[in-house]
């Protein structure tokens, strides 16, 4: 039986079914529901969006070497600032600076929102550092006075940023390359030196990077007899260390002041020495590219070695 509702109508006219009812009464609330939902979830992806973006980390790099070695273990599109000189990588000279060998802008790194700073050992003050630490933001500082605390170094980065693998990779692969500078098992070093600066003259000593450099590519560091690990000392007793060899960082030094310091060095010396010209940001820059330095001086060990032996035919 068809089921009515009264009316002002003295008629009984039919009523519309239940259901009817109902989805006359939900019609316009359904539009209303489905625009909620659609709003509820595009607040939803704005908000995980939001949360994504800020939870995001960032570095800064404190130190021209930290430079190279975040962008090449993998962390190049997440460093937010870079060290002064940022030459090399290429990606590195497009960031903003924050720091530098004489300052840290630690406010510029706090503002963009820097997740931990990377530097070595050396490269600043504490009190320069003291104002990140003071605003809870961690500085990882590397002591690198040989080759093995590079390759630490790399592989603790990559592990701090979330980028081991490609760090151990890395790091393996320099060591590969490092090995085979090494020189043929049997021959005798060759005695060299370092100069870090002329004026002053300023040398490796044996405790120095640069010393584990010389032993790495098959060269013996001529200034073992001091104790500092970078020695201030005169042209006599460089000339009385008898070196065969001496490096020096091009583009630091000016070649053509290096090759007259050569020439007054062996006006005092018995049998001269030779000049070794090596790019500065990979000679004093312990980063991924040291084993093109280590490259340089084995060939230059490798040349002597070789003259030694026509002299001896």
């Amino acid at each position: 039986m068809r089921r009515v509702f009264f009316s002002t109508n003295s008629k009984r006219t039919p009523g519309p079914k239940r259901h009817d009812c109902v989805a006359t009464f939900l019609a316009p609330r359904k539009d209303i529901l489905f625009a909620l939902f659609l709003l509820l979830s595009f607040l939803s992806l704005a908000c995980h969006g939001s949360n994504k973006h800020s939870s995001a980390k960032k570095w800064a790099s404190l130190a021209p070497n930290m430079n190279e070695i975040l962008f090449a273990v993998g962390a190049g599109d997440e460093t937010a600032g870079v060290c002064s000189p940022a030459d090399y990588p290429s990606g590195a000279s497009k960031l903003p600076v924050v720091a530098s060998y004489s300052a840290v802008d630690a406010e510029g790194i706090i503002a963009r929102g820097v997740s931990a700073c990377f530097t070595v050992e050396g490269m600043q003050s504490p009190p320069e550092l003291e104002a990140l630490r003071r605003a809870s933001l961690p500085v990882y500082q590397y002591r690198i006075n040989t080759l093995s605390d590079l390759l630490e170094c790399i592989v603790d980065v990559g592990i701090k940023t979330g980028h081991a693998e490609q760090a151990r990779r890395l790091a393996d692969q320099m060591k590969l390359k490092m090995a085979a500078c090494s020189p043929p098992s049997g021959l005798s070093r060759r005695r060299a030196a370092i100069v870090v600066s002329i004026e002053p003259l300023v040398v490796a000593g044996p405790d120095s990077f640069l010393s584990d450099m010389l032993r790495a590519s098959g060269l013996t560091n001529a200034m073992t007899a001091r104790s500092e690990q970078y020695p201030v000392i005169s042209i006599e007793t460089l000339a009385a260390a008898e070196p065969a060899l001496l490096v020096f960082p091009s583009g630091d030094i000016d070649d053509k002041e290096a090759l007259r310091f050569v020439g007054d060095l062996n006006r005092l010396m018995d049998t001269p020495c030779s000049p070794v010209l090596v790019p500065a940001d990979i000679l004093v820059r312990p980063g991924p590219r040291t084993p093109g330095a280590l490259a340089m001086l084995a060939a230059s060990r490798a040349a002597l070695d070789a003259a030694r032996v026509d002299q001896m035919k």
